[in-house]
């Protein structure tokens, strides 16, 4: 197999596709969660991005309840151009009652990332910065009623989530295509960005990911290159973050013993998946 060939690889960051009259960015967190984030033509108010999730079985509006989930998502919404500010999950029944996500999780005000200022009592609702003042994915609040925002995140779950794949519930994912390039190479650009090729512990993350590649619009004969690599000391398969290989989905008459990196076929020449 002549590696240099080879036009595409995962690592462990962000999906982009397209969606409606926007862009979408799409990510998986733990088998639990995916979101998609939003932009329209037209001003929506905080309930009607609602049902524009529900409508579209994209979930309800985003409920952020950890910090990480947070620093995520206002990494993400920072590099994109749809938008300047995006509804979110959060609001309260009136301005003495607390906030609320829509997940029924009640929250701290102090414990919120508030842009400066906020809540300054405009409303019972809440939206996301992108960066305005350099508030940087902090929160405002506003009108439930004011058509002023065109941004909104959704979040809905994963079929088959499964609570205990241990650190692997908080992974996200991309897959690339940008040029050919050999394994060390599509890892050297992983470590770039602070990330690693994808390692796939359970059948459930190994079902994840064929399931995306499969949407991929791409030949049949499409690789992706993964973390997975031959030992040079103890001639065993290992991911590279050191686990033993778990599950197994060699192609047929694999590997070879010159084989010393691995790749994910879209489909195999024997039609398996994977």
């Amino acid at each position: 197999m002549n590696l240099a060939k080879l036009r595409v690889w995962i690592i462990v960051a962000i999906q982009v596709f397209h969606f409606g009259a926007g862009e979408t960015f799409k990510w998986f967190k733990g088998g639990c969660s995916n979101y998609t984030i939003h932009a329209t033509s037209r001003r929506l108010n905080w309930e009607q991005s609602r049902q524009a999730c529900k409508k579209t079985g994209l979930g309800d509006l985003v409920s952020i309840e950890s910090y990480a989930e947070w620093l995520f998502l206002k990494n993400t919404i920072l590099n994109l151009t749809i938008a300047d500010e995006y509804f979110i999950g959060l609001r309260r029944d009136d301005w003495n009652r607390p906030w609320r996500w829509l997940s029924n999780k009640n929250t701290f005000q102090k414990d919120l990332p508030w842009a400066t200022g906020e809540p300054n009592g405009d409303g019972n609702c809440a939206t996301m910065y992108k960066n305005y003042l350099r508030n940087y994915g902090k929160y405002n609040d506003l009108n439930c009623s004011r058509h002023t925002i065109s941004g909104y995140i959704c979040e809905f779950p994963v079929d088959g989530c499964n609570q205990e794949d241990g650190d692997k519930r908080c992974s996200c994912y991309t897959f690339e295509n940008d040029m050919p390039m050999q394994w060390p190479r599509a890892e050297d650009s992983c470590k770039y960005n602070n990330k690693h090729l994808v390692v796939m512990e359970t059948e459930g993350e190994w079902e994840f990911i064929n399931k995306e590649i499969q949407t991929r619009n791409s030949s049949k004969g499409s690789e992706w290159h993964i973390g997975l690599y031959r030992n040079l000391t103890t001639r065993k398969w290992t991911w590279i973050n050191g686990k033993t290989v778990t599950i197994n989905k060699w192609q047929r008459d694999k590997p070879q013993d010159s084989d010393f990196y691995t790749v994910m076929a879209k489909e195999s020449l024997d039609g398996v998946k994977g």
